[in-house]
């Protein structure tokens, strides 16, 4: 039984990544949650480690875009003990300078990134051995993304997410060539909805993100998946997945070929059951939070959780 400390301070959010891999720590049988918090103050536990009669094994940061945990506060007494420390960043893309300052500031055993170029970023600028600075991409909860089989095709296309500049330029082409539909202000098992309810999903990222949520979760709805990134800088999207055999994608500036693959997925439905059965079976065995929560552990030395 490992014992846990766990500072997550998103909770309201509950469709957020940090929600996600907390249900999976907080349902296992084999993790003892011996205190979550949302910073250290709240729970006061962190001056006392010595003194506390189980041992506390891990204290996992996990990244909420909100607040700085404080645990730089308390590491002198956390470094007295052998408990390891670690953070799992999910969104460097977009707010780096808070990120860098976190770990900088606390020295943890491990930080794990979910995009790929900040790996190199934060070993250079925030002065961390290689070894212990890790890539861990954002994953899927398959309890909430699956094929359901419920819902009729009410859509050539679907994209899920808030608008930023990429899709503002590139929705309108969409919508002229097929019945393209972009929804907003949804969550969970309504995203899981729509893209039921859809030929193909898109996805179009904010930055140089392709492996965000929505890349997973397409794939685990099992519906084929056309995504763009930025010009030169896939972020690891081609290290997990194929392109033309898992995904179709395209560069965010070659509207042309976007148009291209739009038309061709929609004309060719043997294609698009290629590639939803493929990305499905890799994201189902590779990339739930389950695996992640995996990484993590035996990352960190400890025994990973059973399939």
């Amino acid at each position: 039984m490992l014992n846990v400390i766990l500072f997550y301070d998103d909770r309201g959010r509950w469709w957020q990544p940090g929600n996600f891999l907390t249900k999976v720590i907080d349902s296992s049988s084999h993790i003892n949650v011996y205190n979550h918090g949302v910073i250290a103050e709240d729970i006061g536990v962190l001056d006392s480690l010595d003194k506390i009669a189980e041992k506390v094994d891990i204290i996992l940061v996990i990244d909420s875009g909100k607040t700085q945990h404080k645990i730089h506060h308390h590491m002198d007494k956390i470094k007295e003990t052998d408990t390891k420390t670690a953070i799992w960043l999910s969104d460097t893309h977009l707010d780096y300078t808070d990120r860098k300052r976190w770990v900088s500031e606390c020295r943890y055993d491990y930080v794990f990134v979910a995009q790929k170029d900040a790996v190199e970023r934060i070993v250079r600028e925030c002065k961390y051995d290689p070894s212990r600075v890790i890539w861990l991409p954002h994953a899927v909860d398959t309890d909430i993304f699956q094929p359901t089989g419920t819902y009729q095709k009410q859509y050539d296309a679907v994209s899920v997410g808030f608008m930023n500049e990429n899709r503002k330029r590139l929705f309108p082409v969409i919508g002229e060539l097929i019945n393209f539909k972009h929804k907003s202000t949804i969550w969970a098992w309504s995203v899981n909805k729509a893209y039921q309810e859809a030929k193909i999903g898109v996805n179009v990222p904010v930055f140089n993100d392709p492996l965000n949520m929505r890349c997973f979760e397409i794939g685990a709805a099992k519906i084929p998946q056309l995504i763009g990134y930025p010009k030169g800088n896939s972020n690891g999207l081609f290290e997990l997945f194929e392109d033309g055999k898992d995904l179709l994608s395209f560069e965010l500036d070659d509207v042309e070929k976007m148009k291209d693959l739009v038309t061709k997925l929609i004309i060719d439905q043997d294609l698009r059951n290629e590639l939803a059965e493929n990305m499905y079976k890799k994201v189902i065995e590779n990339h739930t939070y389950k695996h992640r929560l995996n990484t993590i552990l035996t990352t960190m030395e400890f025994e990973g959780l059973p399939e």
